[in-house]
């Protein structure tokens, strides 16, 4: 950090000269225009040219060779991709094996706004097309948010209509969610690297970044909960045809975690503390009923489909304990703020 003071120039103009290796940097000329901004911590920033500046396209470069382990190439990939490297270059000093193309196919597949531009037997060039400035945070959330909400309806007609037909799309849906997930985190670095994109894509204060990549993660989390719900433990019984008075019993306590699930959103977007708070009060009665309902099944005849109720009322348990961490950091988030709960008083030294 530099320390410069400022000049007085003129009657009521004060002066602040620039670093000249920030100058060089930007490339700023006598006569060029800059954009000052005034941030929420009281600080001032300079913004060259009155926009972004250009910045030299980052490129990753990975060695297929050091990539032994099963998997690893293709984690490594989306890793790049998640750090916000617009062009991934995958090489290798013999030919690439039909297994690492096939790792490179399917990483390229879980991602969005990315595909092969360049491939010769040794190399294979990805490019990300995704323009920053194009995928709002908030707007990303909302649709992983709504996808979940359409599992949990698959999973209630299901329970209902005893058919596995509404579950067969859920995997489906639930790799959406995951696409979404990585371009939000990609985002939100990037957001984090760059204060106008930044605010380009909805997020009014640094402070914020943390808690929307806790928010994402959770809502990923909850994604996977409610496929292996759908997946690993409803379709079996469904499938045999099992009659399960326990159903019954467990099918509105989903309606209630998909109630949690649109009042936790709701006032994660609104700011709103009462419905952040009423929405854990909720999460809690629903976790109490889930725990009521184990303890039943505990008692089911049949060591099979005791297993398999207790992973769904597990798995439920966990997405409702995700949703109640998006709540708690609505709670937090609104108190960053003076509201008509909570007055917050700056004292002057």
């Amino acid at each position: 950090m530099e320390i410069r003071k400022a000049q007085r120039a003129g009657y009521s103009t004060l002066i602040v000269s620039l670093p000249i290796k920030w100058v060089k940097e930007v490339g700023v000329k006598p006569g060029d225009t800059l954009a000052l901004s005034e941030e929420q911590d009281g600080s001032l920033r300079v913004i060259p040219q009155l926009g972004l500046r250009t910045k030299g396209e980052s490129v990753a470069i990975v060695n297929a060779d050091l990539c032994a382990e099963k998997e690893l190439l293709a984690k490594i990939i989306v890793g790049e991709y998640i750090v916000g490297h617009e062009t991934i270059q995958v090489s290798s000093k013999r030919p690439l094996r039909p297994e690492q193309l096939e790792e490179i196919r399917n990483a390229t597949s879980k991602l969005i706004g990315i595909g092969v531009v360049e491939q010769t037997l040794n190399r294979v060039t990805l490019q990300s097309l995704v323009d920053p400035m194009k995928f709002p945070i908030y707007v990303s959330l909302r649709r992983i948010h709504a996808i979940i909400i359409a599992i949990f309806d698959a999973i209630l007609h299901a329970i209902s209509e005893r058919e596995t037909k509404y579950l067969k799309e859920v995997s489906n849906m639930e790799n959406d969610v995951d696409r979404l997930y990585r371009l939000t985190v990609r985002q939100l670095i990037l957001a984090a690297r760059d204060r106008e994109i930044m605010k380009h894509v909805g997020i009014e204060s640094p402070l914020n970044i943390v808690g929307n990549r806790v928010v994402a993660k959770a809502l990923e989390e909850i994604a996977d909960n409610a496929e292996r719900i759908a997946i690993d433990a409803l379709s079996p019984i469904i499938e045999k045809n099992i009659d399960v008075a326990m159903l019954r019993k467990i099918s509105p306590i989903i309606s209630l975690t998909k109630s949690v699930a649109e009042s936790s959103l709701d006032s994660f977007f609104k700011k709103d503390i009462r419905a952040g708070s009423k929405a854990l009060l909720a999460a809690d009665n629903a976790i109490k009923e889930c725990n009521e309902v184990a303890d039943l099944v505990s008692k089911t005849e049949g060591r099979e489909l005791a297993i398999s109720l207790s992973a769904l009322l597990w798995n439920l348990v966990q997405a409702i304990r995700q949703y109640k961490i998006i709540a708690e950091i609505t709670i937090n988030r609104a108190l960053e703020e003076s509201t008509e709960i909570s007055s917050i008083i700056v004292k002057e030294e």
